[in-house]
């Protein structure tokens, strides 16, 4: 008797090592973007400024909602702003309607963030790698950059898409033998734009010259260059006319800036290897197995060869960076602005373009990339600050005239409550009196107004004293103990150390709260003189 029925053996297909990885890579980014994701959304609802400048955003977005003038000696030097006004005014809109608070300003910084991940992404598929393979460098580089303090109300991730907007526009893609016209127009339009989001961002004009020298050679660069340099020339004048000092408090305040720490610069590149490790390690891997293939057959391979656009924009970017160094005030965002990007691009085009065993290492080595981000860098989750800010409230109801340092401003300040250090005044006051004649109407200006802040500490104007480093000097010897009662108060500000990402988030300042005690103004007690009639640039 026949069998009718055929029997099928299955066969139990296993993973290949590439899949495997892939899967794993896939997995750990996932958490992680859950987890940095709802970190992110809680940071934006941090009440008051979370690092030292950052409450001086809002103020110039306040002030242009007000009718007032930037960069003008009318708002100088109480609102100061060091980085660029593109920021606040794309914001404004919103914070019209919204009010222009720190939240309105970190979502809007969020915006900006996921759309520069979106060009990067954009990016990563013109140089064909695959989708899974583009959205992971999209989502490395959301990550990398939700580490630093980007994320607050500052122009940094505004910035950056404008950076990555100018490179991609570019970028060679599909069959045509010359870039689009109209792409290079709008790429130095941007680029120019970028300059006035936050002078570095300019960059991104050279990094564009360079990939135009790579694909199309010396001539359309040269044009491209030439064109861009006679946009920014033209538009200095015309940003001089509407805000006259804005490249005195913008540009010179940083050429002028005090010098890194000794060493600073090299504990950042130890951080940024450390927290980009998986990448850093592909691409070494990747230069190895290409100078191995050359070694062997005496050419360079088409799919890994120099002069490559992606290597060329690393390389630049590192370049810059010892130009910029990594001052204190800045750890590591530079690096993750203008070289992270660059790195995601290179690194993951070496893994996209390898043969299936070492595509299953690097897949490795991201995932492990990943796991870095899981542990080591992981931002700490934000504290609860309520009943610090609940018993500042207290403390200081009804007392609206407040000499504050900057991480107290509040979102909004009280009626009648004078804003005097927003936490960027420091660099146009001392650049105006060491670097100005005593003429010049800034030098003049900022004279005018240390001396009015001192004789409203000596009248006893204000009612709360928490004394900001800029105005520590001008308050006389004996006087709070004398007239204040100090209280003790401590906040826990996320980005209070800027030393290496573990330190963030487990940052507290502790302040000492001098409120008025009762009695009339000009009440004086003891041999006080009254302020000088003039002061030197030192304030003394």
């Amino acid at each position: 008797m026949m069998q009718t029925t055929d029997r099928v053996q299955l066969r139990t297909m296993k993973p290949s090592p590439t899949r495997l990885a892939g899967l794993v890579l896939f997995v750990l980014l996932t958490a992680a973007t859950v987890y940095y994701a709802a970190f992110n959304a809680r940071f934006i609802t941090l009440p008051g400024a979370q690092e030292a400048r950052e409450a001086a955003i809002p103020l110039t977005t306040g002030l242009i909602l007000a009718g007032g003038q930037p960069y003008d000696l009318s708002s100088s030097p109480a609102i100061t702003n060091v980085y660029g006004v593109v920021y606040n005014y794309l914001v404004a809109p919103a914070a019209k309607v919204w009010g222009s608070t720190f939240a309105v300003h970190r979502i809007a910084s969020l915006v900006f963030l996921i759309a520069s991940a979106v060009l990067l992404h954009a990016l990563l598929r013109k140089e064909n790698i695959g989708r899974s393979l583009a959205l992971a460098g999209a989502a490395f580089f959301y990550l990398f950059n939700v580490t630093t303090y980007a994320i607050g109300a500052r122009p940094d991730t505004l910035g950056t898409a404008i950076y990555l907007a100018v490179v991609m526009l570019v970028w060679p893609g599909g069959s045509k033998d010359k870039p689009p016209l109209a792409k290079l127009m709008l790429s130095i339009a941007l680029g120019v734009l970028a300059f006035y989001t936050k002078p570095y961002f300019v960059l991104a004009l050279a990094l564009a010259t360079a990939v135009l020298f790579v694909t199309y050679g010396w001539r359309w660069a040269a044009a491209y260059a030439a064109s861009a340099s006679a946009l920014m020339a033209a538009s200095i004048p015309l940003v001089l006319h509407f805000w006259p000092y804005y490249l005195f408090e913008v540009y010179t305040t940083h050429i002028h800036s005090e010098a890194d720490p000794p060493g600073y610069y090299w504990l950042q590149t130890k951080d940024f290897l450390i927290m980009h490790a998986g990448l850093v390690l592909v691409l070494a891997g990747a230069g190895i197995v290409w100078m191995r293939k050359v070694a062997k057959t005496g050419s360079a391979p088409s799919t890994m060869g120099w002069p490559n656009a992606g290597l060329m924009c690393l390389l630049l970017a590192l370049g810059a960076l010892s130009r910029l160094g990594a001052h204190a005030g800045a750890f590591r965002i530079y690096w993750e602005q203008l070289v992270m990007p660059f790195l995601i691009l290179v690194a993951l085009r070496a893994v996209a373009r390898s043969e299936s065993q070492l595509r299953a290492v690097g897949l490795s080595l991201l995932a492990m990339n990943a796991v870095i981000l899981l542990t080591w860098a992981r931002p700490v989750w934000p504290a609860d600050s309520t009943s610090e800010r609940n018993a500042w409230q207290q403390l200081t109801a009804d007392r609206p005239w407040q000499l504050l340092p900057p991480s107290l401003l509040p979102d909004v300040a009280p009626a009648g409550m004078p804003v005097i250090e927003n936490g960027q005044m420091t660099y146009f006051a001392n650049l105006a009196m060491e670097y100005l004649p005593q003429q010049d109407p800034a030098y003049q200006r900022v004279l005018q107004y240390l001396l009015k802040v001192r004789t409203l500490i000596w009248q006893r104007r204000f009612d709360v004293i928490v004394s900001p480093n800029d105005f520590r000097v001008f308050i006389p010897p004996h006087f709070l103990s004398e007239h204040y009662e100090p209280h003790l108060v401590t906040f826990s500000i996320y980005f209070a150390d800027y030393n290496t990402p573990e330190n963030y988030g487990v940052g507290q300042r502790s302040y000492v709260a001098w409120v008025r005690k009762p009695g009339p103004e000009h009440a004086w007690a003891g041999n006080i003189s009254p302020p000088p009639a003039t002061i030197s640039p030192t304030g003394h």
